[in-house]
This record gives C-alpha cells, structure tokens and sequence, in this order.
C-alpha cells in the first residue's frame, strides 16, 4: 500500500432487496477510497488497477490497519477497531436452520455473501480517487416480510390397477380402525416396519378384502385409483465456508438429513398420523434437491396418498392355483352364469415406515404445511 487511504461507505448501502419465495435477497455496498486526496508528493504511486485497491482494502491478512474482508463466496465483514475484532457487514438468519437454532442459538445468524466486486476510478483522470463496489445476497429468513422461503402444493392424479373387489365397503388397512378385529389391518408400525402378517395372516376374515365382485371369472376389471401428490418445498445451505480466520466447512443438521441421507426415507411409510393421514396412507415418493446458488439448495419432498393405500388386490388359490372361485348371484337361470374369485387380499411394496416431526424441518416450515394440507383457509 502506498499510503493509508480515507474510505467512507455511500449512504444508502444498506439498502435491500428482498428477494421473496426461493430468490435470495441482495444488497449492494460502495466504498469510496481516496488515496490522499490529489497530493500526489506525500502519497507516492497510486495504485493503477482495481484489484490493487480491493487488495489494499479488502484483505483480511494484511498486518498493520485493517478495514475489510472482501472475498466472493465468503461474508462481507468489516473490522472494527473499538473491539478489534471482525464483525459481519449484515447478517440474517438462513431459511434453513431449524426453530431450535433461531430460538436458543441467535449467534447462528450468518453473514451476507459477497456475490461480485467491481472497483473503477471515479475520475478516470486520476487514480488516487476509487470506487469499490461490491454484490451482496442472502437466502435470509425475512422475520419482517413473514417470507419463510417453504411452499406445498397439491397435484391429483390416479393409477390403473386390477380389481377383484370395489366399492364403499372394501376394507382398506390403514383405515380399519372402527374393527380391527375384522379385515386386514395395517397395525403399527415397528422397528421401522408395517409387519404384513397384519392384513395377510392365513385367515379369511383378516385377510378379505371385501367390497363389491366386479371380477370375472377370476379376471380382474381395471379401475382407476386416485391418488393426490403433496410436494413441501424449503431450502437447504449446502457445506459452505465461513468466518474470516480459517477454512474449514460447516454442514448443518437440515444438510445431514435432507441433502446426504434423503434416500433413507424413500418409499416409506408414515409410521404415525402426519398431517391428517392415518399411520401408512403417505409413502415419501421422491426428496428432489436443486441448487438455487452457490450455497443453497431447494428441496421437493413428494409425499403420495392413495386411494388404496398403496395397496394391490390378489386373488387366493389353494397351492398357488387358479383362484377358487364362487358363482356370483344372478337373475333366476342366467343363460351366462358368473364365477367370481372366492377370496381376495391385499399386497403391498411398501413395508417400511419413517417418522418426521416438526424438528425435522427448518423453522416455520411444519407449520405452513400443516396449515396447508390439514386446515386450509376457505
């Protein structure tokens, strides 16, 4: 450096953009640097590039005076000279820490991210006069604007499957609660596991489906299943730098679950009634994770409710046989008589089950879907 140079932050630096649902917010921040003024004899060379300026002035190693770390992908910080010590130029808390962290931890505020630096002489006449301008964004949690960057919606759809049974009065497992001493019966989960034995345990009254013969002869009719897709959306921060003394990474707790060990959850059931589902009516269909920037990351979690829960209809033969079969009741001496299958039972792939609770979510986002998919306003 050639001499210590007079900086003075422009007003309006902290102005912000709030950046709404999934956009980050920005800010940005000028530095005017003045090398001495114009006395050119008491200042020596002036610097004759940007760079050289933002190094002056933005470095955090440099010994002696101190004014800010400048680094893209790291926070903006200043030193403050009263505390000798780095603070961060703004910080927020992120979208996607958890209730726990924002409540007992406010030190987990974390500063804004420098995006871009641009330095350019504000008198191209004279290079002891510059300007550094520098792109801040965040994805902050705007407490001010309620914008807590989560989102559901709600896609219905159906699936073809083969009917033996249908109607109102076929026995749904996870829906038999009113007689679970009659029909198949999803039962609790344990270990991580809906044991089948509950709706398919060698006894026809436990295992029947039930409901209206729509077969033919043992040959299934199709029919089509509703199903409805409930996709929650909140943001991730991916393993990232920070602070102005070291290197190394941080991952936080969301990234652990959601980021790395996603696929643990993947066609599973619910274990416990979860927004208004019965235990086993959500199977977590997909955990989509995209990158909003460098440091965070959008997550899709798709949670499938069927119409059958997830079950499909077989019919039962003795040794593995064609089905029995029983002549459906007809018209007196039908021309065209009518076998249908004797007995029908539910099968499934999804055995396993997962549990998720409002502490596995970052903050406010199990509220708004609650809100959302349970108690929807009119």
């Amino acid at each position: 450096m050639t001499c210590d140079p007079t900086i003075k932050v422009r007003k309006g630096s902290w102005d912000t953009v709030n950046g709404r649902l999934f956009n980050p917010s920005t800010m940005t921040v000028v530095v005017v640097v003045d090398y001495c003024g114009w006395d050119v004899t008491t200042c020596g060379v002036l610097p004759d590039r940007g760079s050289e300026v933002v190094a002056d002035v933005g470095n955090y190693l440099r010994t002696g005076e101190k004014f800010f770390d400048i680094r893209i992908g790291r926070p903006l910080a200043y030193y403050d000279t009263a505390t000798t010590t780095w603070k961060y130029w703004i910080s927020s808390y992120t979208p996607d820490q958890t209730t726990t962290e924002i409540n007992t931890l406010p030190s987990t505020k974390t500063g804004w991210i420098t995006k871009q630096v641009t330095c350019k002489q504000i008198n191209a006449g004279h290079n002891g006069l510059w300007e550094i301008e520098i792109q801040l964004a965040h994805m902050a949690k705007e407490s001010t604007y309620e914008h807590p960057h989560a989102a559901v919606s709600i896609q219905t759809s159906s699936r073809l499957a083969r009917a033996y049974r249908n109607g109102r009065d076929l026995i749904i497992p996870t829906r038999n609660t009113s007689n679970p001493l009659v029909g198949p019966d999803i039962g609790s989960a344990s270990n991580g596991y809906f044991d089948p034995i509950n709706w398919r345990n060698g006894l026809k009254s436990d295992m029947d489906v039930q409901g209206y013969r729509v077969d033919i002869n043992a040959q299934p009719t199709t029919v089509a299943i509703e199903q409805v897709r409930t996709t929650i959306s909140f943001v991730l921060r991916r393993p990232y730098l920070q602070g102005t003394s070291d290197n190394d990474w941080y991952v936080n707790e969301m990234w652990d679950k959601w980021g790395q060990d996603s696929d643990i959850l993947l066609n599973k059931r619910n274990a416990d009634a979860l927004f208004g589902y019965d235990p086993g009516e959500l199977v977590i269909e997909a955990v989509n994770v995209s990158s909003i920037d460098e440091q965070f990351s959008r997550v899709d979690l798709v949670l499938l409710w069927d119409e059958w829960a997830h079950f499909d209809q077989n019919a039962w033969g003795i040794d593995g046989t064609v089905p029995d079969l029983d002549e459906l009741s007809m018209a007196s001496s039908p021309d065209r008589p009518i076998l249908v299958a004797e007995t029908v039972f539910w099968t499934t792939a999804y055995h396993g089950a997962f549990a998720l609770t409002t502490a596995d979510f970052p903050d406010f986002v199990w509220e708004l879907a609650y809100a959302a998919i349970v108690d929807p306003v009119p």
